[in-house]
Parts: structure tokens; sequence; C-alpha cells
């Protein structure tokens, strides 16, 4: 009798404590039911801070390389989530019909590819440009949405190219767009001259174990000796780091286009990868996966090596 009453009071006292958890949630304002919104409008979409664009996977509207996000049309779509005052986040469908889909069921706020007029429908908003802008759709539910980003197509109609151009700005306030000489000459032949930045490659290839002529052609291949190009990806400097590389390996951008500050970097990156690479025993075959490794490289294996050639056969 005694353990039967125990039994009963506990269940009792739980019985209370259950219904005064339930009494508290139906007091809490978290309990409360949010009824799901398929469709947000420009003041929704900047009170969640987050724009939701709808694209293709390709070199003119949306792609990854080298963890960094390009894009003529994504370029484009950041600045305007910029100027509403949100950050943007980036949707990829297979075919234009699988965007529109995805915004007529709320996926997305705005289809950022050049919609084809035969594949239009009237369920959205198609915004007309004479730019690369064209085409671009927002859903008829977002009339607010739609009234903001044609005025801001109309705004900024003269200063798309500017937009759409990828632009290095470094800390100390200096700007930095695409160029890379076609061609530099070497120094003097005679003298067994490369360029001016020889010492620095003689100085960190003995640091390596390397033979200083491989980094000069890496640097020759990169940015044709300009230590302030910029690739149209965004890599940097005599040897093309990008973004992600130069932090990764202590470079600050106020000095990511310093030779000195480009080249030991670029030093880092292959001693951790001469380190990775350490049992391959072959040192040319070690050095080709160190190469093709290197993230901060654009041509090819075969072009540095190439280079390498006829450097050495020009200065023996």
């Amino acid at each position: 009798m005694k353990h039967l009453g125990l039994q009963i009071s506990f269940v009792v006292l739980l019985s209370a404590l259950l219904f005064s958890c339930r009494s508290k949630r139906a007091d809490s304002p978290f309990d409360r039911s949010v009824k799901e919104q398929e469709w947000f409008d420009l003041t929704e979409i900047q009170e969640n801070g987050e724009l939701i664009v709808l694209t293709e996977y390709g070199p003119d509207t949306y792609f990854e390389w080298r963890g960094e996000h390009f894009g003529r049309q994504y370029m484009l779509a950041d600045a305007y989530a910029r100027s509403i005052g949100t950050s943007m986040r980036v949707e990829v469908g297979r075919s234009v019909e699988e965007l529109q889909k995805r915004m007529a069921t709320g996926d997305g706020d705005i289809i950022i590819y050049n919609v084809p007029d035969s594949l239009q429908t009237e369920d959205n908003v198609y915004l007309k440009a004479d730019t690369i802008i064209s085409g671009w759709a927002v859903s008829k539910r977002c009339p607010e949405l739609a009234e903001n980003l044609q005025e801001w197509i109309e705004k900024n109609n003269t200063n798309i190219v500017a937009l759409s151009t990828l632009e290095i700005r470094t800390s100390n306030g200096r700007r930095y767009t695409p160029r890379r000489r076609v061609s530099a000459p070497i120094r003097n032949l005679a003298r067994g001259e490369i360029s001016i930045f020889d010492p620095l490659f003689k100085q960190y290839g003995k640091n390596l174990g390397w033979d200083w002529k491989l980094l000069a052609a890496q640097a020759y291949q990169e940015s044709a000796f300009d230590p302030e190009a910029v690739s149209f990806m965004g890599a940097m400097g005599l040897m093309q780091l990008m973004p992600s590389t130069a932090k990764s390996v202590g470079v600050k951008m106020d000095k990511v286009f310093v030779p000195e500050h480009n080249v030991r970097g670029a030093v880092r990156l292959i001693s951790l990868l001469k380190e990775h690479y350490s049992k391959i025993h072959n040192e040319s075959e070690r050095i080709n996966f160190i190469l093709s490794a290197s993230i901060f490289l654009l041509p090819s294996i075969i072009d540095v090596f190439n280079s390498t050639k006829r450097l050495v056969c020009m200065l023996s």
C-alpha cells in the first residue's frame, strides 16, 4: 500500500507539472504560430536582411572560382542588394523554366538572368533596360520590389559597366581594376637579368631551395612582371594572389601589391605545399604537384615550365 500511495502521489505531481508547463507555453509569445508568407516584398526583404536571387550557373551570370563568387549579373545584383541594405543569397537552377517555377512558389525574390521573350510569363514583371540587366524578373506579387529595382536600374543605367567590373580597394584608399600587360621583355639578356624583381626571386628561391628562374617564370606568366596587375577574377599583384589566399598566408590587403609582400606570400604557400607533398621523392614530380596545387596560379603548369626552359636557355 505504501508503494501504491507513492506511485499515486508521483502521478499527481507529474500531472501538475505537465499542466503547469502547458499553461506557461500557452501564455508564451514563442508558442504563437507564425503565418507563413510565401512572397516577401521590398519591406519584408529589408526587415529580413537578405535578398534571394535565382539564376543559372554560367560565366556571365554566377560562378564560383577559388573560393570566390563571380559573374556580371551576380555583381550587379550584389550592388542592388547593398543599395537596399541587405545581404544576398544565390540559388542556382538548371533552366529558366526551373527559375520561373521557383519564383512562382516564393523560393526567390529576383531572377537575375536574361530571360528570352519567348519564355516570359504573365506571372512576373520583366525589367527592361538597355543594359545586361534586361530580362530580370520579379514576381507580380511584389510590386514594391519591382518598382524599386526598376528605379535603381534607370538611376544606374550609365554606371552599369562600373558596377559589373571588379574593383579591388585597399585599406589605404587605393583602387585597382583589372589590368594585365600583354608581354614583358627580358631586362638585359647580356647581363643575365630577367626583371627588376630578380633580387626577390633569388632571395626567396634560395629559401625554397628552388632555381630562382622558376619563380621568375611564374611571375612572368602570372602578371608579366606587373606588380599592380589585377585579373578579372580578382587575383592580385606580381604572383596573382587571390584575396582568400593572401589572407591565409598573412598578406594584408594594403600590402598585396607590394612586390616583396606578394612574393613572400606566394612562397609561404609553396612552402606549405612542399611539406604536404614531401612524400613524393622525385623532385621534378614534386614541383609539378606543388605548382598544380598552388591556387594562386592562373596559367597552366606547361606554360610555367616552358617559360622556365626559355629563360634558362637564354641565360645559359
